[in-house]
């Protein structure tokens, strides 16, 4: 036996033994949180559900969500069918596994989107030349004015329908908030000392924002994607079920809804899981959401 072999036969076991004193620690950790966030646990392993359900729903879905199956039409859950057919005889669980993707998809993407957005015009709100961060908080305060949602219905009367329509008009009834709440954030941050030390020591606006502001308002900004997202997907929903939406037979949620609703006295099953699966992605998200935010800021703990 050479010298590094059995030098490698001599550490093994304490390697071994790390790697499962580390396991047990993560085990520990991962218990104890659990014991304390039951909740936050329970829509962690929800939305772990969605996003796989999503990303895998053609390996996951027992059917394509168009095909129909006319000796089955509204048929009633059973094994074949887990949450039952539609009207049409398609599919109702396979439908709800592939709406996974649409929401989550405009959910995360008009999010980022508006955040985006609201994060840039705050910063030069903000920073600014203060002509233009005047010029770009009345605006945000004109468009403050209508509630979100019926300026999303304003701009997808002007765009037309369609789920990229719907898409873009989320985004734009959700800039003025992110605006606002942003701007706050960054006007927090700016009355610290170390900010006005930079501008003393002849800091750049362009420095100050990358290597002082947007590093400790991030927490902040990830608690609004997160909430945002929950938004998001509500109003998705509730545009798609007002027919500005996705369109039938697009399987989406709220168009699923839409349909379902002819149909309530006779195949309620059509309804029930749609909404639950919206129910479910909103309150977990929320959930979570409420979790980061006490994270970032423990001063808002109730």
């Amino acid at each position: 036996m050479t010298a590094a072999t059995e030098d490698l036969h001599l550490r093994s076991p304490s390697r071994l033994s790390a790697m499962a004193g580390a396991a047990r620690r993560s085990i520990v950790r991962l218990s104890g949180f659990v014991r304390h966030h039951p909740g936050v646990a329970i829509a962690l392993v929800i939305l772990a559900i969605l996003v796989l359900a999503a990303l895998f729903a053609p390996q996951i879905a027992p059917h394509a969500p168009m095909q129909s199956y006319y000796d089955a039409v509204r048929q009633a859950p059973s094994w074949r069918f887990p949450f039952g057919t539609d009207e049409l005889g398609r599919d109702v669980f396979s439908r709800v596994i592939y709406g996974a993707q649409i929401s989550l998809r405009v959910g995360a993407t008009t999010t980022a989107l508006s955040l985006g957005v609201g994060t840039l015009l705050a910063l030069l709100a903000t920073l600014g030349p203060r002509p233009l961060g005047h010029a770009i908080m009345r605006v945000m305060d004109v468009l403050l004015a209508f509630p979100g949602i019926l300026l999303a219905l304003a701009v997808v009367a002007v765009l037309g329908r369609g789920i990229d329509n719907v898409l873009i008009a989320i985004a734009v009834s959700l800039v003025p908030g992110y605006v606002r709440t942003v701007r706050s954030m960054i006007l927090g941050v700016s009355s610290n000392e170390y900010v006005a030390a930079a501008r003393i020591l002849g800091g750049s606006r362009i420095y100050i924002a990358v290597r002082h502001i947007l590093p400790n308002i991030l927490g902040g900004v990830v608690v609004l994607g997160t909430l945002g997202i929950a938004l998001v997907t509500l109003e998705v929903a509730a545009l798609s079920y007002v027919g500005l939406g996705a369109r039938p037979p697009e399987p989406e949620w709220g168009a699923m809804l839409t349909v379902a609703r002819e149909y309530l006295d006779s195949a309620w099953w059509m309804a029930v899981f749609p909404g639950l699966a919206i129910t479910l992605t909103v309150l977990s998200i929320n959930a979570v959401g409420d979790w980061l935010r006490d994270v970032v800021d423990p001063r808002s703990r109730r």
